[in-house]
């Protein structure tokens, strides 16, 4: 079940080019990699460690994923940095393709100030300003559908597999901010306690109905992705749409099916 969701982080398969060219992104490029909420968008601005998607062109040669964890910076030549009062954060890429690029934003981008993401490719780059907030939530989804788990079993919650009243769910989700321990980025979250919790409070809604949050903070042995376990307040059965909301910021919208 890992699986499945750790391939959502990438997200997309595109042709192989070979030609090298000038490397472009469009205008709002690089967005929230769950959400894909746009800088214009409302709730739209990156946070530190937040997975992030951005699209382009002759960003690479080819598709590659990241072989080995701490994540690295550099993939055949491409790279995305992130520059702030002349300074470089180069980002960990989780993979590489022609027209998109998934990295973490890294913990230590300022989020004040102006914020410039360059994407490099074999000496070339092309830049796009982002705007940077304290935290970014989104939550995964497959067509709308939430990246949620059945806490007991690690089965995903479907509307074949529907979650029950009472019961605890784990929603997986990324951009929540920064965590205690801290984390270097790249790093995957530690598969034993003590695991990094985020140091600003998340609340979680189906509907209009706040969910009891247990747990919020790193999802263990991943780079990037949280986790927030909520247990099923009393809602009827059928589908709900569930939320994220952290720091007066929402998240995305995604449905989870209740019996």
């Amino acid at each position: 079940m890992r699986k499945t969701w750790w391939i959502l982080l990438f997200l997309a398969t595109v042709p192989v080019s070979q030609t090298v060219a000038q490397p472009s992104l469009g205008a709002g490029a690089i967005v929230n990699g769950a959400s894909f909420a746009k800088a214009a968008d409302p709730n739209g601005a990156l946070a530190p460690g937040t997975i992030v998607s951005a699209f382009g062109a002759n960003l690479a040669t080819g598709t590659q994923l990241a072989l080995s964890v701490p994540l690295s910076s550099n993939i055949n030549g491409s790279s995305l940095i992130f520059s702030a009062g002349g300074v470089d954060y180069p980002a960990p890429l989780f993979f590489v393709s022609t027209g998109q690029i998934n990295a973490q934003v890294p913990f230590n981008v300022p989020t004040s100030g102006v914020v410039t993401a360059r994407a490099t490719f074999n000496g070339s780059s092309a830049s796009n300003p982002v705007s940077m907030f304290p935290v970014s939530p989104g939550i995964f989804a497959n067509n709308g559908v939430g990246a949620i788990l059945h806490n007991a079993d690690f089965t995903a919650v479907t509307s074949a597999n529907p979650a029950a009243v009472g019961e605890f769910v784990v929603i997986y989700c990324t951009g929540l901010g920064p965590l205690s321990p801290a984390l270097a980025s790249g790093v995957p979250a530690p598969g034993a306690p003590p695991f990094p919790m985020t140091t600003i409070q998340a609340l979680a809604f189906l509907d209009s109905t706040q969910a009891s949050v247990v747990y919020q903070g790193a999802a263990p042995s991943f780079v990037g992705l949280y986790q927030v376990s909520i247990q099923v307040p009393n809602v009827a059965p059928g589908d709900h749409q569930v939320v994220i909301a952290t720091n007066g910021v929402k998240s995305n919208l995604v449905t989870m099916t209740t019996k």
